[in-house]
Order: C-alpha cells, then structure tokens, then sequence
C-alpha cells in the first residue's frame, strides 16, 4: 500500500494515544485485545452498510479513530497521536488499518474501502 507504514501481516506500530479525558496510554493499551477497525483521521464506521457494521460486530469487532494532535472529537473511541507515529497528517483524507488481537496488520485502505477491508476480514477469519 502507498508508501505507508501499515504492512499486511506485520505488527501494527506502536505509539503513544491520548484519550478526551486526558490519559496518555501506549497504542497497544487503547486497542485491547480485540480485533480494531482503526480509522486514521476518520471514523472507520462511516462508510460501512449498516449489514457491514453487523459482520464486524459479529466477528467481535470493535473500532477506534486516531486523530492529529490538536483535534477534538465527541467521540469516545476517539484518540489523538500524541507523537504522530500513525502518520495522521500524512493520511489527512483518512486510512483505514484492520488489526488482529495481538495487533498484526490484517488489511488497509481508503476510507471508501472500509466495507471491502471488513468483506475481506470476515472471509479470513470465518
């Protein structure tokens, strides 16, 4: 994928997270152990069907948006990149990063490829 650090069957990069309250926590902490739709200056959810959300939920799926420092979101999965590891100002249209539980990269894309990464996820793990 162009150029970016998200590379299929590698571990995802870690770095340091900022929740709304204020709590700095290292990347691997705030995604969990679950399986993430990380959206990269975009919410992850936007663009899916409402059937595509179901599948992702049913796969135990859950999703989180890393935002550029100095940005605010209501949102409560929302986290800024404290250091900017996950490249947020160069992916200002938005990327989308499908991790495993132990954070192996298992597909990316364009925001507009969110339902074909979740597609491709559920294939995979089904």
């Amino acid at each position: 994928s162009g150029g970016n650090r998200f590379e299929h069957g590698n571990h995802l990069v870690q770095g340091r997270l900022q929740n709304a309250s204020g709590t700095i926590a290292p990347s691997d902490d705030a995604l969990g152990q679950r399986l993430q739709l990380i959206g990269i200056g975009v919410d992850p959810l936007a663009t899916l069907s409402a059937a595509q959300r179901d599948t992702w939920r049913a796969l135990g799926g859950e999703s989180l948006i890393i935002q550029v420092p100095g940005a605010v979101s209501t949102n409560a999965n929302a986290w800024v990149d404290v250091d900017r590891t996950f490249a947020t100002d160069k992916n200002s249209r938005g990327w989308i990063v499908a991790v495993r539980p132990d954070k192996v990269v298992l597909a990316d894309g364009a925001p507009k490829e969110a339902g074909a990464i979740v597609d491709s996820v559920a294939k995979l793990l089904r």
